[in-house]
């Protein structure tokens, strides 16, 4: 596996659709150079030091109360990541091509997210708010259970976690 960092600034990679569309145009080429098996990419690297945490909302479940709110961090990624990682999806699928600007918003939740929030239940095709006291996000719809990945440290539980479509999320949401 080979991991790298990409930054993208200027005017050239202002709009969400230039922002698009230099990762899948960076996938495709890398997905074609001879050895590569596959390509994918995130918005923060597991063990990478970073963490963006956000509040959960379960649709049609009470508000929690103010300092209770369930927490979860919170990934960017594009199709062929977990595959890439070798992450195994328990339930539902992986992201695609179509899970674009426009289509319905869709997320896929670890394995720690789903024991906490659904046990006994199948949490796919169940929807959630993630985001901000005061922004709680659009409501998205569960389409996969991925195993957990270690974000923080090796030495902690996995955290509950929620992967976005790359393709999905506005750079103000970033």
């Amino acid at each position: 596996v080979l991991a790298f960092d990409v930054s993208l600034f200027g005017p050239r990679y202002q709009g969400d659709e230039r922002v698009i569309q230099f990762h899948q145009q960076v996938r495709e080429r890398l997905a074609a150079l001879p050895g590569v098996r596959s390509v994918g990419g995130i918005s923060s690297l597991p063990l990478g030091g970073s963490e963006n945490l956000g509040f959960l909302q379960i649709e049609g479940t009470p508000p929690a109360k103010p300092g209770q709110e369930p927490v979860a961090e919170d990934r960017k990624v594009t199709p062929g990541y977990f595959d890439t990682l070798g992450v195994t999806m328990m339930t539902g699928r992986d992201f695609n091509e179509q899970d674009g600007p426009g289509q319905p918003r869709v997320c896929i939740i670890n394995e720690a997210l789903a024991w906490e929030h659904f046990p006994g239940t199948d949490p796919l095709g169940k929807r959630l708010r993630f985001g901000g006291p005061n922004d709680p996000g659009p409501l998205v719809t569960i389409v996969g259970v991925a195993r957990n990945v270690r974000g923080s440290s090796l030495e902690t539980r996995p955290r509950a976690q929620v992967c976005f479509p790359m393709a999905q999320v506005t750079q103000n949401e970033m």
